[in-house]
Protein backbone atom coordinates (compact mmCIF):
# COMPACT_ATOMS: atom_id res chain seq x y z
CA UNK A 1 0.00 0.00 0.00
CA UNK A 2 3.14 2.28 -0.25
CA UNK A 3 2.81 5.65 -1.93
CA UNK A 4 1.38 5.67 -5.85
CA UNK A 5 1.86 8.22 -7.58
CA UNK A 6 -0.36 8.72 -10.92
CA UNK A 7 0.03 10.85 -14.07
CA UNK A 8 -3.05 13.49 -13.08
CA UNK A 9 -1.13 14.49 -9.55
CA UNK A 10 1.74 16.20 -11.92
CA UNK A 11 2.87 19.35 -11.94
CA UNK A 12 3.26 21.33 -8.54
CA UNK A 13 5.29 23.96 -9.29
CA UNK A 14 2.75 25.56 -11.70
CA UNK A 15 0.09 25.03 -9.47
CA UNK A 16 2.16 26.68 -6.90
CA UNK A 17 2.85 29.67 -8.60
CA UNK A 18 -0.63 30.04 -10.58
CA UNK A 19 -2.74 28.80 -7.21
CA UNK A 20 -0.90 30.67 -4.89
CA UNK A 21 0.53 28.65 -1.46
CA UNK A 22 -3.19 29.82 0.19
CA UNK A 23 -4.71 26.65 -1.58
CA UNK A 24 -1.99 24.52 0.37
CA UNK A 25 -3.67 25.65 3.82
CA UNK A 26 -6.15 23.17 5.54
CA UNK A 27 -9.15 23.05 7.79
CA UNK A 28 -7.46 20.97 10.92
CA UNK A 29 -10.77 19.11 12.77
CA UNK A 30 -9.68 17.30 15.21
CA UNK A 31 -6.81 15.29 16.47
CA UNK A 32 -4.47 14.18 19.49
CA UNK A 33 -3.75 11.04 20.72
CA UNK A 34 -5.34 7.59 21.40
CA UNK A 35 -5.07 4.60 22.74
CA UNK A 36 -7.03 1.78 20.46
CA UNK A 37 -8.29 -1.36 22.22
CA UNK A 38 -11.11 -3.76 20.96
CA UNK A 39 -13.81 -0.82 22.14
CA UNK A 40 -12.00 1.05 18.97
CA UNK A 41 -14.61 -1.69 16.36
CA UNK A 42 -16.52 0.04 14.19
CA UNK A 43 -18.78 -2.89 13.27
CA UNK A 44 -20.82 -1.70 9.88
CA UNK A 45 -18.41 1.03 9.70
CA UNK A 46 -18.66 4.52 9.56
CA UNK A 47 -18.70 8.10 7.25
CA UNK A 48 -15.41 9.53 7.67
CA UNK A 49 -16.04 13.10 6.53
CA UNK A 50 -12.65 14.42 6.53
CA UNK A 51 -9.21 12.73 5.44
CA UNK A 52 -7.46 10.89 8.14
CA UNK A 53 -3.75 10.90 8.89
CA UNK A 54 -2.39 7.73 11.51
CA UNK A 55 0.84 7.79 12.73
CA UNK A 56 0.85 4.15 15.25
CA UNK A 57 3.20 4.23 18.06
CA UNK A 58 3.19 0.76 18.79
CA UNK A 59 0.52 -2.00 18.39
CA UNK A 60 -1.72 -3.01 15.47
CA UNK A 61 -5.17 -2.02 14.11
CA UNK A 62 -6.92 -2.70 10.97
CA UNK A 63 -9.05 -0.70 8.76
CA UNK A 64 -11.11 -1.59 5.70
CA UNK A 65 -11.92 1.15 2.75
CA UNK A 66 -12.46 0.93 -0.73
CA UNK A 67 -13.28 -2.93 -0.38
CA UNK A 68 -9.89 -3.59 0.74
CA UNK A 69 -8.38 -4.59 4.48
CA UNK A 70 -5.20 -3.08 5.69
CA UNK A 71 -3.49 -2.95 8.64
CA UNK A 72 -1.59 -0.30 10.22
CA UNK A 73 1.47 -0.56 12.03
CA UNK A 74 4.12 1.32 13.47
CA UNK A 75 6.90 2.51 11.55
CA UNK A 76 4.51 3.94 8.77
CA UNK A 77 2.42 6.96 8.33
CA UNK A 78 -1.31 6.75 6.93
CA UNK A 79 -3.37 8.47 4.76
CA UNK A 80 -7.20 7.39 4.24
CA UNK A 81 -8.80 10.06 2.15
CA UNK A 82 -11.90 10.47 3.38
CA UNK A 83 -15.81 11.42 2.19
CA UNK A 84 -16.11 7.15 2.00
CA UNK A 85 -17.52 4.31 4.52
CA UNK A 86 -14.29 3.12 6.40
CA UNK A 87 -14.38 -0.28 9.24
CA UNK A 88 -11.66 -0.65 11.16
CA UNK A 89 -10.62 -2.70 14.39
CA UNK A 90 -8.23 -3.29 17.16
CA UNK A 91 -8.11 -6.56 18.44
CA UNK A 92 -5.58 -5.96 21.68
CA UNK A 93 -4.16 -2.52 22.12
CA UNK A 94 -2.58 0.25 19.56
CA UNK A 95 -1.29 3.80 20.35
CA UNK A 96 -1.98 6.19 17.81
CA UNK A 97 -1.15 10.07 16.88
CA UNK A 98 -3.98 10.96 14.51
CA UNK A 99 -5.15 14.05 12.90
CA UNK A 100 -9.01 14.68 10.91
CA UNK A 101 -8.06 17.50 8.47
CA UNK A 102 -9.91 18.72 5.05
CA UNK A 103 -7.36 20.63 2.27
CA UNK A 104 -9.26 24.25 1.50
CA UNK A 105 -7.74 23.94 -1.97
CA UNK A 106 -10.53 21.49 -4.31
CA UNK A 107 -7.68 20.29 -6.46
CA UNK A 108 -5.66 18.83 -3.82
CA UNK A 109 -8.86 17.60 -1.74
CA UNK A 110 -9.61 15.92 -5.32
CA UNK A 111 -6.62 13.82 -5.86
CA UNK A 112 -6.42 13.11 -2.96
CA UNK A 113 -10.04 11.10 -2.84
CA UNK A 114 -8.35 9.57 -6.09
CA UNK A 115 -6.23 7.45 -3.77
CA UNK A 116 -9.35 5.62 -2.46
CA UNK A 117 -7.49 2.73 -0.68
CA UNK A 118 -5.03 5.58 0.95
CA UNK A 119 -1.40 5.68 1.07
CA UNK A 120 1.08 5.01 3.31
CA UNK A 121 4.78 6.36 4.26
CA UNK A 122 8.05 5.26 6.18
CA UNK A 123 7.56 6.96 9.47
CA UNK A 124 11.58 7.75 9.15
CA UNK A 125 10.48 10.22 6.45
CA UNK A 126 8.72 12.04 9.12
CA UNK A 127 11.02 12.23 11.66
CA UNK A 128 11.17 15.79 11.59
CA UNK A 129 7.65 16.49 12.16
CA UNK A 130 7.51 14.02 15.31
CA UNK A 131 7.93 16.79 18.21
CA UNK A 132 5.18 17.98 16.01
CA UNK A 133 2.08 15.20 15.11
CA UNK A 134 3.14 13.55 18.91
CA UNK A 135 1.83 16.91 20.55
CA UNK A 136 -1.54 16.87 18.73
CA UNK A 137 -3.65 16.88 21.68
CA UNK A 138 -1.88 19.95 23.09
CA UNK A 139 -3.13 21.42 19.63
CA UNK A 140 -6.58 20.76 19.78
CA UNK A 141 -7.01 21.30 23.89
CA UNK A 142 -5.17 25.18 23.62
CA UNK A 143 -4.32 25.87 19.80
CA UNK A 144 -0.51 27.12 20.44
CA UNK A 145 -0.19 28.91 17.28
CA UNK A 146 3.39 28.07 16.68
CA UNK A 147 1.70 24.16 16.62
CA UNK A 148 -0.88 25.13 14.09
CA UNK A 149 1.69 26.37 11.84
CA UNK A 150 4.19 23.82 12.32
CA UNK A 151 1.32 21.18 11.08
CA UNK A 152 -0.04 23.07 8.56
CA UNK A 153 3.95 22.48 7.14
CA UNK A 154 3.64 19.20 7.51
CA UNK A 155 0.89 18.83 5.54
CA UNK A 156 2.16 21.59 3.00
CA UNK A 157 4.74 19.14 2.78
CA UNK A 158 3.19 15.94 1.82
CA UNK A 159 0.70 18.19 -0.66
CA UNK A 160 3.69 18.93 -2.28
CA UNK A 161 5.47 15.45 -2.31
CA UNK A 162 2.10 14.03 -3.80
CA UNK A 163 2.51 17.12 -6.89
CA UNK A 164 6.03 16.90 -7.40
CA UNK A 165 6.46 13.26 -7.52
CA UNK A 166 5.16 12.74 -10.94
CA UNK A 167 5.80 13.04 -14.30
CA UNK A 168 7.14 16.25 -16.40
CA UNK A 169 4.75 18.74 -17.32
CA UNK A 170 3.08 18.62 -21.10
CA UNK A 171 1.57 20.46 -23.22
CA UNK A 172 -1.89 19.27 -22.53
CA UNK A 173 -1.61 19.43 -18.83
CA UNK A 174 -0.50 23.21 -18.91
CA UNK A 175 -3.68 23.68 -20.51
CA UNK A 176 -5.64 21.87 -17.91
CA UNK A 177 -3.97 23.84 -15.00
CA UNK A 178 -4.66 27.23 -16.89
CA UNK A 179 -8.39 26.22 -17.01
CA UNK A 180 -8.36 24.98 -13.30
CA UNK A 181 -6.64 28.66 -12.35
CA UNK A 182 -9.61 30.57 -14.41
CA UNK A 183 -12.41 28.38 -12.15
CA UNK A 184 -10.75 29.18 -9.04
CA UNK A 185 -12.85 32.42 -8.41
CA UNK A 186 -16.04 29.84 -8.68
CA UNK A 187 -14.71 27.44 -6.25
CA UNK A 188 -13.91 30.12 -3.89
CA UNK A 189 -17.85 31.61 -4.38
CA UNK A 190 -19.29 28.34 -3.42
CA UNK A 191 -16.71 28.20 -0.76
CA UNK A 192 -17.99 31.39 0.38
CA UNK A 193 -21.78 30.97 -0.26
CA UNK A 194 -22.81 27.34 0.19
CA UNK A 195 -24.89 27.59 3.36
CA UNK A 196 -27.27 29.18 0.50
CA UNK A 197 -26.97 27.02 -2.20
CA UNK A 198 -26.68 29.97 -4.84
CA UNK A 199 -27.95 28.64 -8.29
CA UNK A 200 -25.75 27.69 -11.18
CA UNK A 201 -26.28 30.57 -12.94
CA UNK A 202 -24.79 33.07 -9.93
CA UNK A 203 -21.67 30.57 -9.59
CA UNK A 204 -21.12 30.87 -13.62
CA UNK A 205 -21.47 34.68 -13.04
CA UNK A 206 -18.09 34.70 -10.72
CA UNK A 207 -16.41 33.61 -13.64
CA UNK A 208 -18.18 35.32 -16.13
CA UNK A 209 -18.90 32.00 -18.21
CA UNK A 210 -22.67 30.85 -19.33
CA UNK A 211 -23.88 28.18 -17.31
CA UNK A 212 -23.58 25.21 -19.63
CA UNK A 213 -20.27 26.10 -20.76
CA UNK A 214 -18.89 26.69 -16.65
CA UNK A 215 -20.78 23.39 -16.04
CA UNK A 216 -19.40 21.73 -18.54
CA UNK A 217 -15.42 22.56 -18.03
CA UNK A 218 -16.03 22.06 -14.28
CA UNK A 219 -17.01 18.66 -14.77
CA UNK A 220 -14.18 17.82 -17.06
CA UNK A 221 -11.70 19.14 -14.62
CA UNK A 222 -12.39 17.97 -11.00
CA UNK A 223 -14.54 15.41 -12.56
CA UNK A 224 -17.68 16.46 -10.24
CA UNK A 225 -20.20 19.13 -10.94
CA UNK A 226 -20.88 21.68 -9.58
CA UNK A 227 -23.99 21.09 -7.36
CA UNK A 228 -21.87 17.74 -6.28
CA UNK A 229 -19.63 20.22 -4.69
CA UNK A 230 -21.67 22.67 -3.27
CA UNK A 231 -24.08 19.71 -1.79
CA UNK A 232 -21.22 18.00 -0.23
CA UNK A 233 -19.67 21.02 1.61
CA UNK A 234 -23.13 21.63 2.80
CA UNK A 235 -23.72 18.34 3.99
CA UNK A 236 -20.62 17.92 5.72
CA UNK A 237 -21.53 21.42 7.29
CA UNK A 238 -24.19 20.15 8.20
CA UNK A 239 -22.70 16.81 9.96
CA UNK A 240 -19.88 18.99 12.01
CA UNK A 241 -22.68 21.25 13.52
CA UNK A 242 -25.09 18.18 14.61
CA UNK A 243 -21.78 15.81 15.53
CA UNK A 244 -21.00 18.96 17.74
CA UNK A 245 -24.06 19.36 19.45
CA UNK A 246 -26.07 22.17 20.58
CA UNK A 247 -27.59 22.60 17.38
CA UNK A 248 -31.01 20.77 16.30
CA UNK A 249 -32.05 19.20 13.42
CA UNK A 250 -34.49 22.12 12.74
CA UNK A 251 -31.64 24.84 13.44
CA UNK A 252 -29.09 22.94 11.06
CA UNK A 253 -31.94 23.07 8.37
CA UNK A 254 -32.29 26.50 8.66
CA UNK A 255 -28.52 27.50 8.67
CA UNK A 256 -28.37 25.59 5.17
CA UNK A 257 -31.59 27.60 3.89
CA UNK A 258 -33.80 24.13 3.54
CA UNK A 259 -37.70 24.65 2.94
CA UNK A 260 -38.21 22.54 6.01
CA UNK A 261 -36.28 19.88 8.50
CA UNK A 262 -38.30 16.92 6.49
CA UNK A 263 -36.42 17.89 3.48
CA UNK A 264 -33.24 18.55 4.97
CA UNK A 265 -33.22 15.26 6.74
CA UNK A 266 -34.33 13.40 3.29
CA UNK A 267 -30.81 14.58 1.62
CA UNK A 268 -29.11 14.32 4.59
CA UNK A 269 -29.45 10.72 4.84
CA UNK A 270 -29.56 10.09 1.21
CA UNK A 271 -25.95 11.56 1.41
CA UNK A 272 -24.42 9.77 4.60
CA UNK A 273 -26.96 6.72 4.49
CA UNK A 274 -27.75 7.83 8.27
CA UNK A 275 -30.16 10.50 10.01
CA UNK A 276 -29.39 13.47 11.01
CA UNK A 277 -30.62 12.74 14.39
CA UNK A 278 -28.50 9.78 14.50
CA UNK A 279 -25.76 11.88 14.15
CA UNK A 280 -26.46 14.74 16.83
CA UNK A 281 -27.30 11.92 19.41
CA UNK A 282 -23.80 10.66 19.24
CA UNK A 283 -25.14 7.15 17.80
CA UNK A 284 -22.33 6.58 14.40
CA UNK A 285 -18.99 5.63 15.28
CA UNK A 286 -16.57 8.31 15.03
CA UNK A 287 -13.24 7.28 15.96
CA UNK A 288 -10.05 8.91 15.60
Amino acid sequence: MHLHIFSYLSVAHVRLKMAGMETYASSLIDGGYHVCTPQWNSGAGYYADSHHLYIPRSGQAKYAIAGREWTLRPGFVYLLPGYQWIRFSCKKRMLLDWLHFRPESLEIDLRIIQFKEGMSWPAEKWSYWKPDYTRWDELFKSRPLSLEYRTQAMLTRMYSDLLEAANPVSDAQRIHIQSIYVLFPAIEFMNRHFMRNPPLKEIAASVHLSPIYFHRSFHQIFRITPHTYQARKRMHFAWDLLRRGGTSVAEASRKLHFANPFYFSRAFKKFFGVAPMEVRMGRVPRPP
